[in-house]
């Protein structure tokens, strides 16, 4: 049976506001738009999920009840090997039955309006990706704190064409990666990953597979309505302290994904006798590309537990490759020393 647009949501031991989520998609105004709740697929991926809400419901349960009171269509996948990110984003697409897709984080809520604004602006101008606009939030004591930060994503406000779209994210940075807050067509998701190879990428997923979608799109719309809560400060890479190799490992595979994309940007170059991108767009990958290793650094130096700091290095070695992972960290150990003499001087001046 086909739908007319299937919500894609990867569930790995977030039981504990997952519930949530749905209530924001069972509270979605759908008066607006000419779709039901029948005209709709949930898609969801138990990827080896193990938690419990706060009253004691796994996974199947909270999806089963959330069930019983709609008239969505629920596609519940279980696995019970756990999967990269990108490759449980792969298999929800592939078991999506609509035209139309929208990627949900299962921590995160949907405004009200989330799907009908989508869903009208991409139903009526025949786009390739539409974008809307997101709020980041926390939870102190109870209640949803908004937040300023770029991580809700930057939204570029209008239409863009072509090559114009990739341009957009990676060299002036008017749009973002981000595959939740948007809805995109099926086919384009087909399309980029059939240019993707298996990655163990879990981190920062959403670059390489936007680099796809951006590169292959024919239109793009972008909204600054909000549509769309990121729930801030529940991501692996939020943890101040990692203590396991793995959750290091969630955090070097973000190298995974990077390298399939260099890989597939030298192989178009050789085959073709030029670049499949223009010179500014390859800088700016490179740009997000050094910058998620200096994070990466950063953490390596900052947040490791030291009783696995020496693995944790190896590993980050094997990843990103020894020579390019020293060079970055004498970068940091230089900006670490410029910041600390810039300090001293204050504080003499201020004697």
């Amino acid at each position: 049976m086909s739908y007319k647009l299937s919500l894609c949501i990867p569930v790995h031991n977030t039981e504990g506001v997952f519930s949530e989520c749905l209530l924001s998609l069972q509270n979605q105004n759908l008066s607006n738009c000419s779709l039901k709740q029948s005209d709709i697929e949930i898609v969801i991926i138990n990827d080896c999920s193990t938690g419990k809400d706060s009253i004691g419901r796994d996974c199947k349960k909270i999806v089963k009840d959330f069930k019983r009171q709609n008239k969505f269509q629920i596609n519940y996948i279980v696995h019970y090997n756990k999967k990269a990110l990108l490759e449980t984003r792969r298999e929800l697409v592939f078991e999506s039955h609509s035209p139309l897709i929208m990627m949900v984080d299962s921590d995160d809520l949907l405004e009200p309006d989330y799907i009908s604004v989508l869903y009208n602006i991409i139903s009526t101008t025949d786009s390739d990706i539409v974008q809307g606009g997101a709020r980041s939030f926390k939870m102190e004591n109870g209640e949803k704190v908004f937040i300023k930060q770029n991580r809700a994503g930057t939204v570029y406000n209008g239409e863009l064409r072509g090559n114009d779209i990739l341009k957009s994210w990676a060299v002036d940075r008017t749009s973002s990666a981000f595959l939740w807050a948007k809805v995109i067509k099926k086919e384009l998701y087909l399309k980029a990953f059939d240019q993707l190879l298996y990655s163990d990428c879990t981190v920062a997923d959403d670059l390489p597979l936007y680099f796809f979608l951006a590169l292959f799109a024919k239109k793009y719309i972008g909204t600054s309505q909000n549509v769309y809560l990121y729930r801030n400060n529940s991501g692996i890479t939020s943890t101040p302290v990692v203590n396991s190799m793995e959750q290091w490992e969630r955090i070097c595979s973000m190298a995974s994904g990077f390298s399939n994309l260099v890989l597939w940007i030298n192989n178009k170059t050789e085959e073709d006798g030029k670049s499949p991108i223009a010179d500014d767009v390859r800088a700016g990958i490179q740009m997000m590309f050094l910058k998620h290793l200096h994070t990466s650094v950063l953490q390596l130096r900052n947040f490791v537990a030291p009783e696995i700091k020496d693995e944790a290095r190896e590993m980050l070695y094997d990843y990103w490759g020894e020579s390019f992972v020293l060079k970055m960290e004498q970068q940091v150990i230089a900006e670490e020393e410029k910041k600390n003499q810039t300090s001293q001087n204050n504080s003499t001046i201020s004697r």
